[in-house]
C-alpha cells in the first residue's frame, strides 16, 4: 500500500524470514533481477581532516625523532617517590595518588626523563649498548592554592653509546653534548622555530635541573620564554642508573613549542635562475668564542646578497696560539635578479671579515 512516506508492506504469514526493510529490499530485488539494477556508485563525500595544532606538532616531534634514529617509548604517568625526587629534589612536593596499586607507583611523575633512564638501564642489562629513546606525555604539578593539579606536556629524550651505532666501518665515538644539541635543534626546526627566536642560556633551571650536568648543559629559550634544557646527565645520576658512559638527555615543554608552530611564518621562494658565488675566509680568534654570535653577526649584515654560512672547518694546535682556535667558513652570495659581479662579491666578502675582525678580534688568515 502507497503512502506519502512511500510503501507499508505486509509479508505473507509464510513469509518468515521478511521482518526488516533490508529483506524485503532484497527480495524486491530479486524478483526485479540483479543484473536489471544499474550498478552506480554510492556518493561518498570527502572532506579535509584538519588536526589540531597539539596533534600536528606531536606527529612533528615523533617524525623529526624517528628520522634521528630514536625509539619511542611509552610508560605510565605513576612513579616512585625516588623517582619524582631524583628530579625534582623533594619527594613530597608531586601529586601523590590516594589508593595507589604500589608505592612504585604512588606519585604521578613530574619529568619524563627518570622512566627514560631506567629505561636505558633495562637496555643496557639486556646488553643493549646503543641507545636512544624518546618520549612524549603529560606530567603533573601540585596547586599551591589545593586545587586541581597542573598538567604540562613535555618531550624528552635520551642517548648512550656509540654515536655511529655498532657497524663495523664507523669510527667508535660516544655521543656527547653536541649530538643531543642536533636532536634538539631539529626538532625546533620540526616545530618551524627560526633561528631570530631561538637562543640558549647556561643556566639550566627547571623542573628536572639536577638530573644535568651543570657545567654541560644549557636551556633552551624561544621568544623569550623558558622551552626546556638539554646537556649530560650529572655525575649522580650516571652513578645511580648504574651507567658505564655518560648519557645526554633532553626535555622540551610541548606547550611551548605549539604556540611557536602557531606563530610560525612559512616562506617560499623561487628556484634561484642566477648562479651563485662562493668565498672561503679563514680566520683565529678566541677558543671561547661562540660559533652561534658569529653567525648572527654575519647574517645581520644590510644585504640580501648573503644566501648561505657554512662553518667547514676548526682546528685548535700547533701553529694556533694557545687559547685560540682556527676556524674557516663558506659564505655564499646569489643575487635574485642578476649575476654578481666578482667586484661586488669581493667587496661584500670584505665587509664580513671586517665583521669578524672588528666584532670579534678575528685574526683573518690569508693563504
Amino acid at each position: 500500500e502507497k503512502n506519502n512516506d512511500g510503501f507499508s508492506v505486509t509479508p505473507p504469514s509464510y513469509r518468515m524470514d521478511i521482518r526488516l526493510e533490508a529483506e524485503l529490499m532484497e527480495e524486491a530485488a530479486r524478483i526485479i533481477g540483479y543484473d536489471n539494477i544499474p550498478a552506480v556508485l554510492p556518493l561518498a563525500p570527502l572532506s579535509e581532516v584538519i588536526r589540531p595544532v597539539s596533534q600536528r606538532v606531536k606527529r612533528r616531534l615523533s617524525e623529526a625523532l624517528t628520522s634521528a634514529g630514536f625509539f619511542e617509548a611509552v610508560n605510565y604517568s605513576f612513579v616512585s617517590p625516588d623517582a619524582f625526587a631524583l628530579a625534582s629534589g623533594n619527594d613530597k612536593a608531586g601529586v601523590t595518588v590516594l589508593n595507589p596499586l604500589t608505592t612504585e607507583q604512588s606519585v604521578m611523575r613530574g619529568s619524563l626523563l627518570p622512566s627514560l633512564l631506567s629505561n636505558l638501564r633495562y637496555n643496557i642489562f639486556q646488553k643493549n649498548d646503543d641507545v636512544r629513546l624518546f618520549e612524549i606525555g603529560p606530567v603533573f604539578f601540585a596547586d599551591i592554592n589545593g586545587k586541581l593539579p597542573d598538567e604540562k606536556r613535555r618531550v624528552s629524550g635520551v642517548m648512550y653509546g656509540s654515536r655511529y651505532g655498532g657497524a663495523w666501518n664507523a669510527v667508535k665515538e660516544p655521543v656527547d653534548f653536541y649530538d643531543v644539541k642536533g636532536a634538539v635543534e631539529a626538532l625546533l626546526a620540526a616545530c618551524g622555530v627560526s633561528k631570530g627566536v631561538l637562543s640558549f642560556s647556561s643556566e639550566i633551571e627547571g623542573s628536572c635541573d639536577r638530573l644535568f650536568h651543570p657545567g654541560k648543559s644549557a636551556g633552551v629559550i624561544i621568544n623569550g620564554k623558558r622551552a626546556g634544557m638539554f646537556g649530560q646527565a650529572h655525575p649522580d645520576v650516571k652513578e645511580k642508573f648504574e651507567l658505564k658512559a655518560d648519557a645526554m638527555l633532553f626535555e622540551l615543554d610541548v606547550d611551548v613549542l605549539v604556540n611557536a608552530y602557531s606563530t610560525r611564518v612559512t616562506k617560499y621562494a623561487a628556484i634561484p635562475k642566477f648562479p651563485e658565488s662562493a668565498r672561503d675566509i679563514a680566520f683565529i680568534v678566541s677558543e671561547q668564542m661562540p660559533y652561534a654570535e658569529m653567525l648572527s653577526a654575519i647574517e645581520g649584515l644590510d644585504t640580501k646578497l648573503v644566501e648561505k654560512v657554512e662553518l667547514f672547518d676548526v682546528y685548535c694546535g700547533s701553529p694556533v696560539p694557545k687559547g685560540k682556535k682556527s676556524m674557516a667558513i663558506r659564505i655564499t652570495y646569489r643575487s635574485a635578479d642578476r649575476t654578481l659581479r666578482q667586484e661586488e662579491v669581493d667587496e661584500l666578502n670584505s665587509k664580513v671579515a671586517g665583521v669578524l675582525a672588528t666584532g670579534f678580534g678575528a685574526q683573518i688568515r690569508i693563504g
